[in-house]
């Protein structure tokens, strides 16, 4: 899997993940990632162009991520640890964010989890230490555990928030 990765970022600010999936990195410091369906998992976030094992493009150089329409999940450790992250465009036909996909973007503040969104796995804001707003959509059934541990946000149950009051355990 991580091969198909690394072949396309050789190209330069783009490449792909997986054989459904395609990423470009802008000047901007803009990560667009699109495509269709589920994005495949790496071990750890090594196998993507910004992982820890591959710096063909450096991770915090990554501003904002768009994820656009036909995208349905978000794979485990895919954007962990990028510190300079400060805006984050997901679309409606998400319905996963996986285990850690946003672990450790600490200048992060605010995100808004589109409509289909229906599961949180573990860990997946921990350590975002700059969060302070989620908006979660109705269709929300399950934040796993410490999915958001170590934010500012845990602090803060919003009237809206009273079905998970407790998503930083």
């Amino acid at each position: 899997m991580s091969l198909f990765v690394c072949i396309g970022a050789l190209a330069g600010n783009n490449g792909s993940i997986g054989d459904n999936l395609k990423w470009t990195f802008t000047d901007d410091g803009t990560l667009t990632i699109s495509g269709t369906g589920e994005m495949e998992h790496a071990d750890g976030n090594s196998g993507y162009a910004w992982g820890t094992d591959n710096h063909t493009l450096d991770r915090s150089l990554i501003k904002k991520v768009v994820v656009e329409g036909g995208v349905t999940s978000l794979g485990e450790y895919i954007f962990w640890d990028c510190p300079s992250l400060t805006e984050v465009k997901l679309p409606n036909s998400l319905t996963e964010l996986r285990k850690q996909c946003f672990k450790h973007c600490t200048a992060l503040k605010s995100i808004i989890l589109p409509e289909n969104i229906s599961m949180i796995e573990e860990s997946a804001f921990e350590e975002c230490s700059a969060l302070e707003t989620v908006t979660f959509p109705k269709s929300l059934k399950e934040v796993s555990t410490k999915a958001f541990a170590r934010c500012i946000y845990n602090h803060r149950t919003t009237k809206t928030n009273q079905k998970y009051p407790s998503v930083n355990l």
